[in-house]
């Protein structure tokens, strides 16, 4: 007894030997395997990541050199572009317009009072101070444009310093040479400068390069590198880049390359280690089969493991547990020296998976083998296929009404026709009188029962079908058993759930047109109460020229108040309906929200609030309307400037996708919201429910209006206080 024990003893500690054996070849293979383009020590030079590297410097190098040319040279227009910088222009003598307008009406009355009543020297004032708001309004305007223009130069600039910047900081990582076949003008870092491209690739500094790059070339080192080949032949600019091997410094090009190298070093120890691993896991299981170890540790697990599962749920274990295997699998967190105690219980754990998946695939190998199909049949029976097959033929539920009636007056009929031919016949023969006593018999236990089921759910659905019409939409129709009554029994509940749902629709609805109607009256009322009450002071007699001035900066204050919630209104109403007319353009976004977050500097300042842009490429064009944009942006950044909390940032991101154009704008709440989102997007919906701040509650319902008419999509998304805004542009 004390020998059969050491042998099984002495089997399981080698079996265990194996399987980390095993675990170590299969860690060295799938490294292998994944890794094995490294095995050429050249890979690095065709690699992504050294082609993201010459990208990168390509672009820097064409936007420095040829796009940016001459930058210093070049006036504000031509830094921020003509059409921008007449758009600009434009907006700010369309600004002055509507100011100057505003003088102009709000001092026409007076200077015609004083004209009618004959006070000459009234209206000269009015009209002297007239001119001098305008004039005043008119130099800030002008400030204001200048002070515009200079931010966009000076951020221009600052986009030319770090182009150069980042050229420089890279000029030992990459030696260039790039001269344009028609003007002959040359572009280099190297030094001596070499006298043509012939000259450099018969350099000594050619030749001890680590890897030479052309431009433009057909074939270049990697298909990513195809469209920016294109971009230095529409430059006219043919040249090369050099990877020096001796850069002073860290090289990023020779500090990948040397990772590079590294991994093809560790899969060149990690090949023999794999194979040996194999082979010596080979040679024990020969051992074991040969002594016949194995039959006597796995008998008992295989008969626990057929009695324990169906066929197909093993075989889909074997496929969970093979899955596992390979998800477990990490080869480069194995081989890292010096050991830890991490990877050994990694390595334990893939043994333990592997000698999972190798029990799996042995009882598969054993049930498929040709003298065990009776064994494989009987398995097959008692698997979940076949157990719901037998099931689903023993059920009829699903059958149709006309095929269970059809069944059922064949039945009766068949039942009348052996009892009228009892009755009839004056001698019945006992055969006759036994079948119709049984036919009898079948038809009260299972004809009866099944009309009386059915007129009870009939009776059921008869009367939630009565409370349905009552307008009773709590209650539901039970749904039993499955067949057409009970799929009418749910048809009937979807269709009580639909009013329900309609009802609450239209109570909603109900009171948001008394909450607009409230919101209407009282945003308007305020400042109309303040315009009446000035003008009743404004009556009186005896107050001084102070006081009236005074009164006539609040009444003006009030009045354009009351303008912006007249203009919000109707533009709300406007886009609600659709009679809005787009003009599409091709609008920069990135740029568009640069010029919006400028507008609103002072008011982000004193919100002591933080913008942060990031935009996956400087320039993100889509074909909108670009002054209705312009006001989705507005009303986002204003929302933003009123509700965020103080001290915190704003998050903008631009992402130009396949489909369209995604922003999202993420702010943290000021105020709690206790509502849901949608009513956001309601009219006079105020995220200060105590409407403190100002506004016409109309920002988001109009940019939602703006970007659905232009084909896209705003919503709303709330997690704790963080607020997000997400705008998606359809492109055209």
């Amino acid at each position: 007894m004390a020998t059969k024990w050491r042998n099984k003893s002495a089997a399981a500690m080698l079996s265990i030997a194996i399987l980390y054996l095993w675990a170590i070849s299969l860690y060295a293979v799938v490294d292998l395997w994944q890794h094995k383009k490294y095995i050429d020590k050249d890979y690095y030079f065709s690699s992504h990541a050294f082609a993201d590297e010459i990208e990168l410097f390509s672009n820097l190098f064409l936007s420095y050199h040829i796009t940016l040319k001459h930058h210093s040279e070049r006036t504000p227009q031509e830094k921020i572009g003509l059409q921008r910088y007449n758009d600009l222009k434009t907006k700010s003598e369309l600004a002055m317009k509507e100011k100057q307008s505003s003088f102009m009406q709000s001092y026409a009355v007076k200077i015609d009072q004083a004209q009618r009543s004959g006070d000459t020297n009234a209206a000269a004032l009015w009209t002297e101070e007239r001119d001098r708001k305008i004039a005043e309004a008119r130099k800030l305007n002008d400030l204001d444009f200048d002070q515009n223009i200079q931010k966009l130069v000076a951020y221009k600039d600052q986009e030319y310093a770090g182009l150069k910047h980042s050229l420089d900081i890279r000029s030992n990582d990459i030696k260039y040479y790039f001269r344009n076949v028609n003007t002959y003008e040359t572009y280099t870092n190297m030094s001596p400068v070499p006298g043509s491209l012939q000259e450099l690739q018969a350099s000594p500094v050619y030749r001890a390069s680590l890897a030479q790059v052309d431009f433009p070339s057909i074939d270049p080192v990697s298909p990513s590198l195809k469209g920016v080949s294109r971009s230095f032949a529409n430059s006219q600019l043919e040249g090369v880049m050099l990877i020096p091997s001796d850069a002073k410094g860290m090289s990023k090009f020779q500090t990948d390359n040397a990772y590079f190298l590294s991994i093809r070093e560790r899969l060149l120890k990690e090949l023999p280690l794999g194979a040996a691993g194999l082979l010596l896991g080979a040679g024990g299981w020969i051992y074991l089969r040969r002594q016949g170890m194995l039959e006597q540790l796995l008998p008992g697990v295989r008969a626990w493991w057929c009695r324990a599962l169906p066929l197909e749920l093993r075989a889909a274990a074997g496929l969970m547990v093979l899955v596992v295997l390979l998800v477990q699998v990490e080869p480069q967190s194995l081989f890292y020296l010096p050991p830890s105690g991490s990877q050994i219980i990694q390595l334990t754990l893939t043994a333990f998976w592997l000698g999972l998946v190798l029990l799996h695939a042995g009882g598969a190998i054993r049930l498929l083998h040709p003298r065990n199909r009776e064994e494989l049949r009987k398995e097959w029976e008692r698997g979940l296929f076949r157990t719901f097959s037998r099931m689903g033929r023993e059920s009829w539920a699903h059958k149709s009404v006309l095929f269970k009636l059809v069944c059922l007056l064949l039945f009766t009929a068949l039942m009348g026709l052996l009892l009228g031919m009892m009755i009839e016949d004056s001698g019945p023969s006992n055969e006759y009188a036994l079948v119709t006593i049984l036919t009898i018999l079948l038809y009260v236990l299972l004809v009866i029962p099944f009309i009386l089921k059915y007129v009870v759910a009939w009776n059921r659905i008869l009367q939630g079908t009565e409370q349905l019409a009552a307008g009773h939409f709590e209650a539901s129709i039970p749904e039993q058993g499955g067949g057409q009554l009970s799929r009418l029994a749910l048809q009937l509940n979807r269709m009580r759930h639909g009013f329900q749902q309609a009802l609450e629709d239209r109570t909603k609805s109900e009171r948001m047109k008394s909450e607009l109607i409230t919101n209407v009256s009282h945003d308007l009322k305020t400042p109309l109460t303040s315009i009446i009450n000035y003008v009743n002071l404004l009556k009186r007699e005896g107050i001084t020229r102070e006081e009236t001035l005074q009164y006539i900066e609040v009444l003006d204050r009030k009045t354009d108040r009351l303008k912006v919630l007249i203009d919000d209104l109707f533009e709300a109403s406007k886009m609600a309906s659709g009679a809005v007319e787009l003009d599409y353009d091709k609008v920069d976004i990135v740029a568009l929200m640069h010029q919006a977050l400028a507008e609103f500097s002072e008011k982000i300042e004193a919100a002591s609030l933080s913008f942060r842009i990031n935009a996956s490429a400087p320039h993100v064009a889509a074909m909108l309307d670009g002054r209705k944009t312009w006001r989705v942006f507005e009303n986002l950044i204003s929302n933003a400037v009123k509700y965020s909390l103080a001290g915190t940032r704003v998050y903008i991101t631009i992402a130009e996708q396949e489909r369209g154009i995604e922003l999202r704008m993420q702010n943290v709440s000021a105020y709690e919201i206790v509502f849901e989102v949608e009513e956001l997007f309601e009219r006079f919906k105020r995220g200060d429910q105590s409407r403190h701040t100002e506004g016409s509650g109309l920002g988001l319902a109009i940019a939602k209006s703006i970007v659905e008419l232009q084909g896209g999509e705003l919503r709303i998304e709330i997690d704790g206080d963080q607020f997000k805004v997400i705008v998606w542009f359809q492109k055209r």
